[in-house]
């Protein structure tokens, strides 16, 4: 009995799926009940790579990405961003919360959850270290994080985008059975500009991050109109907003920029001593629908295939540039000569290296 007479026994409509039965419980198969669009572009780089981090045991937290969710989650307190955001422990209590959310997702205890800068372990004196930094203004040139992302969120409202969503969930729920799965992602940004229109925006921490992390100065970041136009992520959440909401369209993308709202420190050819180096919101039109739809069917057989474990190694290079010798499966993967492919090593014993 298939789902569409089961359902007129049932005196209802099916809910409309994605893919079939036997493609959701093959992606179930390889670990692939959760779709972020992170792990499409792992996919979409090497189909090794996604093979990898499906089949490795340990996930690693990256304290870069740690400090991402806790900006974004500071963002989304914004009324106590603007009030609170000088005190240590505002910080630390976003901290907290990322924390959780991370021990959550990864299935294990909050104490059991450690983050990773480069070969360091992030201890407890570290975070509070970044608690503190955050409010002082030394590391972005006489302003302090807080006041950068509250300005930021000014020069938005300024620029007349009214904020209806942010942090917003756009998770999809594939199938009602035991083989469901969830297409995930969360926008940081739905907003209505002065025509009407609505727009996705996504906050970006670059140049920021490395300030923190490294040391580094902060730095001007430009972006072009294309650059907005083929961003992956904004169309991937596009795409998401359309099968949560599908009577909206969305018009435009944004990219949210904060680390140009840091004054120069001294004057020359490219500003004046104390003025921002750029605009912190860049604007481009968005996919049309159709290439929305394409971008589905896009999606849908990348996911066929990663059912079927085509993880080949499809050995990326950048400008020539070959990359698998800083891939840290580099050993594991292209020295093996006995497999062409992470498939034909998940059953081997070539693979329990990784699971070790």
């Amino acid at each position: 009995m298939n789902d569409k007479q089961l359902a007129f026994l049932r005196g209802g409509k099916t809910k409309r799926t994605l893919l079939t039965l036997s493609e959701r419980k093959a992606l179930h198969d390889v670990g692939m009940d959760e779709v972020h669009q992170t792990e499409l572009s792992l996919w979409r780089e090497c189909h090794a790579l996604l093979g990898h981090a499906l089949t490795t045991s340990q996930r690693r937290f990256e304290a870069r990405m740690f400090l991402g969710s806790v900006m974004h989650s500071a963002v989304e307190d914004r009324e106590k961003l603007r009030t609170e955001g000088w005190d240590p422990e505002f910080w630390l209590h976003h901290m907290r919360i990322v924390k959780l959310r991370d021990a959550e997702r990864a299935g294990v205890s909050p104490k059991d959850l450690y983050y990773h800068n480069g070969d360091r372990v992030v201890d407890k004196k570290q975070i509070q270290q970044w608690a503190i930094e955050f409010t002082l203004t030394d590391k972005l040139g006489d302003v302090s994080l807080h006041h950068l992302l509250s300005r930021t969120l000014d020069y938005m409202e300024q620029k007349g985008y009214v904020v209806v969503a942010n942090e917003l969930n756009l998770s999809h729920v594939d199938g009602d059975d035991a083989y469901r799965v969830r297409f995930d992602g969360t926008l940081d940004f739905k907003v209505v500009d002065t025509e009407g229109r609505l727009g996705i925006l996504d906050l970006k921490n670059y140049g920021i991050l490395n300030v923190y992390l490294k040391g580094d100065n902060p730095s001007k970041v430009t972006l072009s109109p294309n650059e907005i136009l083929f961003n992956t992520q904004l169309r991937h959440y596009q795409w998401l907003n359309y099968l949560k909401y599908p009577r909206e369209r969305v018009a435009f993308y944004g990219i949210v920029v904060p680390t140009n709202l840091v004054p120069y420190k001294k004057s020359g050819a490219w500003g004046e001593a104390g003025t921002p180096k750029g605009s912190p919101l860049f604007i481009g039109d968005a996919m049309s629908h159709a290439f929305v739809m394409d971008y589905q069917s896009q999606v849908l057989t990348w996911l066929r295939q990663i059912g079927q474990r085509n993880f080949t190694k499809l050995m990326p290079t950048t400008f020539g540039k070959p990359s698998c010798p800083t891939c840290r499966h580099f050993d594991v993967c292209l020295k093996d000569t006995s497999a062409t492919s992470v498939a034909d090593m998940v059953s081997g014993p070539a693979f329990d290296y990784l699971r070790s």
